[in-house]
Formats: C-alpha cells, structure tokens, sequence
C-alpha cells in the first residue's frame, strides 16, 4: 500500500482491522470493536497517517474507569435501533461499565428557530456541552448514496432534504455535517436544523476516531479526511486501498 499518499490528509493513524476473510480480524463487528486498540497505539500530533494492521482487536473495556458516555447527536428515532444514537450510547456505556448521557432532543427539526429553542433548552444544552469536552469522539462516516444512508434509511431525513444535500456536492457526513470531496462543510439551512455537536466543537476534541469501511464508504471517508474532523480512521485495508487510488 501507498501509504506516503495517505500521508497527505489530516488523519493520524489508519488501522487496518482486516477484510472479513477466515483467518483475519476483519469484518464489520471487527471495525467497532477495534477503536480501543486504536487509542492504545502510539498517537501522533503532527500531520500524516500510519497504517498498522491490528490482530488482537479489544473485546471488552470493564477496566475503564469515571468514562462518561454523552450522545453527539440528536435522536434519530425508533426506526431503526441500530442507527439511532439514544441505543448506542446505551450500549456502549454498558460495555464500558459508564454512565450514559443522552441527548434528548431530535437530530432534525423543520425549522431553524425550533433548533436553537431545543438547543436552549438547559438540560439539552448540558449534553452539548459535555460533548463538547469529550477527550475521544467515536464516530461514523456517512454516505449520500440512498441504500447506504443511515438517515435516510431511518426516515428521518425525507427525500427532498437528501437530493438537496446531493445538489450541494455533498459525499458523506459526521455528525450530521455534510461535506464534499474537498472536505469543505458548506453553510446550508440543512445544518441549521439540526441537533448536533458543531463542526469546531468537534474538531477541538483531542482524538477523533471514526470507524467506516466497505466499497460505498471509500469516497465519503476521503472527504471525510479532508474536513480535519477526525484524526484517527479505522477501516480495512481494501477501503484503504480505494481511498489511495481516489485521491
């Protein structure tokens, strides 16, 4: 692999957590339950990327202590449990032995002025402001291709709002911010009717993992990189490959 290529974007580390085949670490539950080894491997404060193949992915994390658990983004809703961050953060602060903090309010609202009424509201803006002083954010990566889209998928974005995003050039997003292929976060009134940590809120967090692989993710994850809003990537190395062959 090229990984002088990779170098030339923000993120520090790319963590390879295998493909999926017999005999590796890979696959998708793989992916998820590597981000703890990641944070254990040496961690750079300069600018490039390391790639280093991880093979005894982390299982369980009982030995963390005072870890607090807070919800990034607004509820997603029912739907679908897998996607919907009020679950995820209920089961990953079980798996850490934490205290959870939700963020009770939704991702997405009809109108500007409803959001920031929400985002007012002082028990919801604790929630923010404990995310905001997270020392790691685990995150994902999402894609602006309809089948792959958590939100969309989820209902909770309607039609017109994801072609809208399509029509800004829009590729993928974090948190709910979406980005081109150059990682620019455009100012539109989609990222004004949301519930969410800000970009520079979550930029100023100190590590920054995010956690996406396959075929679909390759073009979201470079622009992704791009934006500065991780600084740690974990994937697999065919993902990894395709990013090189993009950029």
């Amino acid at each position: 692999m090229d990984v002088e290529r990779l170098a030339q974007h923000d993120g520090d580390l790319l963590v390879d957590a295998g493909d999926g085949r017999p005999g590796t670490s890979g696959g998708a539950d793989s992916l998820v339950r590597v981000h703890l080894q990641a944070t254990l491997l040496a961690h750079r404060g300069g600018r490039g990327a390391e790639f280093r193949p991880v093979r005894n992915p982390v299982q369980t994390a009982g030995t963390v202590l005072e870890a607090r658990v807070v919800q990034l983004v607004g509820a997603l809703g029912a739907q679908n449990s897998v996607y919907d961050g009020h679950g995820l953060v209920q089961r990953l602060a079980a798996k850490f032995n934490s205290k959870a903090y939700y963020l009770n309010a939704p991702f997405l609202v009809n109108d500007q002025a409803v959001a920031q009424a929400l985002e007012d509201t002082p028990s919801i803006r604790s929630v923010i402001e404990l995310g905001e002083a997270c020392d790691l954010a685990l995150l994902g990566i999402g894609s602006l291709k309809a089948a792959n889209s958590s939100f969309l998928q989820a209902g909770y974005v309607s039609l017109e709002d994801f072609e809208k995003l399509k029509e800004h050039r829009m590729v993928g997003d974090i948190c709910g911010r979406h980005f081109t292929i150059t990682g620019e976060i455009l100012d539109i009134e989609f990222h004004h009717r949301i519930i969410a940590i800000t970009p520079q809120a979550l930029k100023n967090i100190p590590l920054r993992i995010a956690v996406a692989g396959g075929p679909h993710k390759a073009i979201p994850i470079l622009g992704a990189l791009r934006s500065g809003l991780l600084n740690v990537l974990v994937t697999n190395e065919s993902t990894a490959q395709q990013i090189v062959n993009y950029s």
